[in-house]
């Protein structure tokens, strides 16, 4: 009896590690990159990606992080001179609709602000581009050897192996 529910256990732990682990194949999908009037949108399998998740994607390959690291700093730039520009023009703005005196000066500095803003928007997606096409590029084969990962990433626990 004690052999029925050994294999009885053997059974239900094959299940539970079959219908609770996702595999993945060796191929991924590519990062795409999509134009817009106002700005590039990078996505993976139509989720639209942060900065630091492609920073993420791209760490094994030298070249692209270093590209990664020049395009963060041009994206906080981008971001700072945007929001107090952003800031600085409707300040006046909710004046005005408060019934209130704007100072207009205000919304001109902003708007100077957010001018400044465009060539670091710029930059960030030039750099990110190069280092998606480095990453990506047919002369880029990553050296590694077996590799066991085991990462909290964004809103999830995963576990690695590479051979």
């Amino acid at each position: 009896m004690s052999i029925h529910k050994n294999a009885v256990k053997v059974i239900a732990i094959i299940c539970f590690i079959f219908f609770t682990i996702e595999l993945f194949s060796q191929e991924q999908e590519k990062i795409i990159i999509v134009k817009k009037p106002l700005g590039t949108v990078f996505q993976l399998n139509g989720k639209n990606l942060k900065v630091n998740e492609i920073a993420d994607i791209t760490s094994s390959n030298s070249v692209s992080q270093k590209e990664m690291k020049i395009a963060k700093r041009n994206y906080r730039a981008m971001s700072f001179f945007s929001m107090v520009g952003g800031t600085l023009i409707g300040f006046p703005i909710g004046t005005q609709i408060g019934g209130g005196e704007p100072k207009w000066e205000l919304a001109a500095v902003g708007a100077g602000l957010v001018i400044i803003g465009i060539p670091f928007q710029i930059g960030y997606s030039k750099h990110t581009k190069k280092a998606i096409n480095e990453f990506y590029s047919n002369n880029y084969i990553p050296l590694r050897q077996n590799q066991l990962q085991f990462a909290l990433k964004y809103n999830s626990i995963y576990f690695n192996y590479n051979f």
